[in-house]
């Protein structure tokens, strides 16, 4: 999904100009179906700078995601207990676990 959201729809994890910026259509219409393996649909270097470009989308991504785990590892042993008392959680509960949560740890400006 990564190098798709990079190659054929242009988006970038850095602000950096690059032959990126242009409408893409190098990616063959089945490249979900090849994905490893395929034929090489773009130049060397091109394919070089996708791959950059998808390593720095994903590493942002993952890091992202760990931090909101961290900030909100209160929240998820709290959702965690009530799955483990009563094996379901209704929205209006999870609703209630959030609002609480949020309020007790108001969000910490980057």
């Amino acid at each position: 999904l990564a190098r798709r959201m990079v190659a054929q729809w242009g988006f970038r994890a850095t602000d950096r100009p690059s032959i990126l910026d242009a409408p893409v259509a190098w990616e063959t219409p089945n490249a979900d179906q090849q994905m490893f393996g395929g034929p090489q649909t773009a130049s060397g270097s091109t394919e070089q700078q996708i791959d950059a470009e998808v390593k720095s989308l994903v590493s942002e991504a993952y890091d992202t995601c760990k931090q909101t785990l961290k900030d909100n590892w209160s929240l998820m042993e709290r959702l965690v207990d009530e799955l483990i008392e009563n094996e379901t959680v209704e929205a209006s509960q999870l609703q209630r676990l959030v609002l609480d949560h949020t309020s007790a740890n108001p969000p910490v400006a980057a």
